[in-house]
């Protein structure tokens, strides 16, 4: 049996499967994303933030030059986790720099787990305590879109062992994850259209069927 629909029902139908494709590929907007985990080898503080960034400190007596810091494993890790059904995509990172107490050159360098911490993704050398924190700026590209989790190690040094690096809002941004199921709303949305439909067409073969000619 051929069933033609009219247009109301293809409007009924239309809706429901639109509906389906917005769960599916809902747009995502960008945020300022939450760090999940703070860890380090060394004596970094981790000071959280309110709007999801973070500060951090960390002496340089271990570490003289950035070869140092490598060898010798004087860095911090910060961790971003997607939520459960979702993912992470990340875009950005920003951050302020300070050698605190310094008199002699600091410096940093940051690598991520895209390519198993191989890379610097940003470096920065402050000769001395400026007073004030050094704008510093990441842009990630496509390396990490669509990442369950995302770690990135700051590698931090001092000429001198009094010297103290400061970093200061480091805030990552991006995409928020798109779920992989849709809402609970979205999926109230579809059931009503498919009702609607299964109505729409029992109502029309019922009229249907009330039509008769004389032989």
């Amino acid at each position: 049996m051929i069933v033609f629909m009219g247009g109301h029902v293809k409007g009924i139908f239309k809706v429901a499967m639109t509906a389906g494709a917005l769960a599916a590929s809902s747009p995502a907007s960008a945020a300022v994303l939450v760090i999940s985990e703070f860890s380090s080898p060394t004596s970094a503080s981790y000071f959280p933030d309110a709007g999801s960034g973070a500060t951090v400190r960390g002496d340089s007596r271990d570490a003289s030059n950035a070869e140092a810091a490598l060898l010798f494993n004087h860095y911090f890790t910060l961790t971003l986790r997607a939520s459960p059904g979702t993912t992470l995509n990340l875009t950005d990172l920003s951050l302020g720099v300070r050698s605190v107490f310094g008199y002699s050159p600091s410096g940093y360098f940051l690598r991520g787990s895209a390519d198993n911490y191989a890379t610097d993704l940003a470096s920065l050398t402050v000769p001395y305590d400026l007073g004030y924190f050094t704008p510093q700026s990441v842009n990630f590209g496509t390396s990490y879109l669509n990442e369950t989790e995302a770690s990135f190690r700051f590698y931090y040094y001092g000429v001198s062992k009094d010297a103290s690096l400061s970093f200061q809002n480091i805030q990552f941004t991006g995409l928020d994850g798109v779920s992989a199921a849709p809402e609970p709303g979205t999926w109230a949305m579809m059931i009503l259209g498919f009702g609607l439909i299964g109505f729409a067409l029992r109502r029309r073969q019922k009229v249907a069927t009330r039509v008769s000619y004389a032989v």
